[in-house]
């Protein structure tokens, strides 16, 4: 899993920051973003219930690093003998301490359109 490799070299490398945002892949920001919504004390994702969230952007404080790593690291070894259930799932609901961020302040991109040839088209998601 590339973010579980991330982690290592994050790791590795004893780099330093305050926040670690995630983004995915299609996304992007836009005006309402805002970085100040991101305390260095706790994850910062959005949240749909208790046990699911998004993993389109969200937070990992430094001081919190190791948690998530270890997090991550459940997830993969959770993966090996269970069927996915994405990371919307699993990530969110397991970080602890974390705060609720209700405008992530993104934008999708571009997403291909496969058919039978291939990808014909991208479309604005």
């Amino acid at each position: 899993m590339k973010i579980q490799k991330a982690c290592d070299i994050i790791h590795t490398k004893g780099m330093i920051f305050d926040n670690l945002f995630t983004l995915s892949g299609r996304y992007y920001l836009n005006s309402k973003f805002d970085r100040n919504r991101y305390d260095v004390s706790y994850f910062g994702c959005k949240m749909y219930s208790e046990s699911s969230g998004s993993t389109v952007l969200y937070s990992v404080p430094y001081i919190l690093f190791n948690v998530y790593k270890s997090k991550i690291d459940k997830c993969v070894e959770y993966y090996k003998n269970n069927p996915p259930t994405g990371l919307e799932t699993l990530v969110p609901s397991l970080c602890d301490p974390k705060v609720n961020i209700t405008t992530l302040g993104v934008v999708s991109g571009n997403v291909a359109v496969y058919n039978d040839s291939g990808v014909s088209d991208f479309y604005q998601a």
